[in-house]
């Protein structure tokens, strides 16, 4: 009896440990490089106000822009309706 209770702390252990390591990769990646060094600390408003960068991806507005490592100087408003 007590080698089963001591056998199911241990994998419940285990189980706990695999499942933060797991958030954390996850965490991590979905960060991508929205999140990532040109964008820490960075919080941008969910307005609508595309811009196209030379890298030729469009961002919902340069704020976006700006924490994906583009200059928002050099991106250009994409679209005709921007309301």
């Amino acid at each position: 009896m007590k080698k089963n209770l001591l056998r199911n702390s241990v994998l419940t252990g285990i189980a706990a440990i695999a499942a933060v390591a797991v958030w954390a990769g996850v965490a991590s990646a979905a960060r991508g490089p929205i999140g990532g060094p040109c964008g820490a600390g960075i919080y941008c408003l969910d307005v609508w106000q595309p811009v196209i960068c030379p890298n030729g991806v469009v961002y919902s507005n340069g704020c976006y822009a700006l924490k994906a490592c583009q200059n928002p100087s050099q991106c250009v408003p994409w679209g005709g309706d921007t309301m």
